[in-house]
């Protein structure tokens, strides 16, 4: 907590550590783009902002709070947002569902017709 606070009372620290996670952040994406030359650059940006404040607003509960954040917080965390930036998370890849109704069926139906047809 004495970290934090000396960091929030004092600008230049502020600023420091501002530069910091842009830093981080930019060398994530350039290993990104190395890494995965086929996704386009937008997509890698994106995912480096979101695992990057992911990790910085964890790691600044961890500072904080009392008792502290565990580190299972953080590896769920960015667990989660593996699977949610998935292009098909690898526990579905055998489980989509592409339905087709007219419009304007309701809703409730359509909820319905489709939790009928997947439990069989």
């Amino acid at each position: 907590q004495r970290r934090y606070a000396v960091v929030r009372a004092e600008p230049a620290l502020r600023e420091r550590e501002i530069v910091t996670e842009f830093r981080y952040q930019r060398l994530f994406v350039d290993y990104l783009r190395r890494a995965l030359p086929d996704v386009p650059d937008l997509e890698l940006v994106q995912f480096a902002a979101v695992v990057t404040a992911t990790h910085n607003y964890v790691l600044r509960r961890m500072v904080r709070e009392e008792p502290p954040v565990r580190a299972e917080v953080l590896r769920d965390a960015l667990g989660e947002l593996r699977d949610r930036f998935a292009a098909v998370p690898a526990d579905h890849a055998g489980e989509i569902v592409v339905a087709v109704f007219p419009r304007g069926t309701p809703a409730r139906r359509i909820a319905e017709q489709i939790e009928r047809r997947t439990a069989e």
